[in-house]
């Protein structure tokens, strides 16, 4: 059994002159409602928190574009063993196309027997004929990535 002094006491209704105030203890009824609202309020509670850890418990998935092609390029300015320009401002200059030297666009769809795509040309510079013929090599869809080879042909 609830001593008195554990029951929350309640002020009473102003009186007289309202310069005396009085209180009470919560009768039964009134301590079985504040139990219902306060019961009512911690379910709010839980359901709060299911909805917020459903969130923090999963990853946002992203959809990763496919990579429909690639672009290998490097500007004639910039010294031998340095492909890109590395500042720590994040500056990048911007440069003429002619910049970048003798230019190529290549294409290629089809797989060959061995899984790689052969690069065909498409408009651009002559290449030369050094490079042979260039493949795309790896294994997966088409424009997943994989590695650039030079095959003498």
């Amino acid at each position: 059994m609830a001593r008195k002094t554990d029951i929350p006491r309640i002020q009473n209704p102003p009186s007289g002159d309202g310069h005396h105030i009085t209180s009470r203890y919560m009768t039964a009824s009134e301590l079985a409602e504040r139990d219902a609202r306060q019961k009512t309020y911690e379910d709010m509670l839980a359901r709060q928190q299911a909805y917020e850890d459903r969130f923090i418990r999963q990853p946002q998935q992203h959809d990763q574009p496919s990579s429909k092609g690639c672009v290998f390029a490097k500007s004639c300015n910039l010294p031998d063993g340095v492909i890109n320009h590395d500042n720590p401002t994040g500056f990048v200059p911007v440069e003429k196309l002619a910049d970048y030297g003798k230019f190529s666009l290549l294409d290629g769809s089809e797989r060959d027997e061995a899984g790689n795509i052969p690069l065909k040309k498409i408009s651009g510079s002559a290449l030369p004929r050094s490079f042979g013929t260039l493949i795309l090599g790896g294994v997966g869809a088409a424009g997943s990535g994989g590695r650039l080879q030079a095959v003498r042909g």
